[in-house]
């Protein structure tokens, strides 16, 4: 999926890094992010578990939604796993390669 950040005005970041709203408890599957993006031509995002970036995708390791509805901004993640309490996760904003 591809995203850019909402912006209330000026030039949009180039890239940008976001922790979840949530802590990871070894049950929890669904995090949310402290900013909505909205789908575009120039960014994407990428999500970072301990470290390592994961795959996006149904049948890999996340996917996205949008909490509000279509056209509201993504700004949830739902794991494919349950990270651990001292887990780390991040989720990047970055141009498009």
């Amino acid at each position: 999926m591809i995203l850019q950040p909402l912006n209330s005005g000026g030039a949009q970041p180039r890239r940008r890094r976001y922790k979840v709203n949530e802590t990871p408890d070894g049950s929890r599957q669904l995090f949310s992010t402290p900013v909505k993006f909205v789908a575009g031509v120039e960014y994407e995002e990428q999500v970072y578990y301990n470290g390592q970036q994961i795959d996006p995708g149904a049948t890999e390791d996340y996917t996205i939604d949008e909490s509000g509805g279509p056209g509201t901004g993504f700004d949830q993640i739902l794991l494919n796993f349950a990270p651990k309490t001292d887990d780390k996760l991040w989720v990047w904003v970055v141009p498009k390669p």
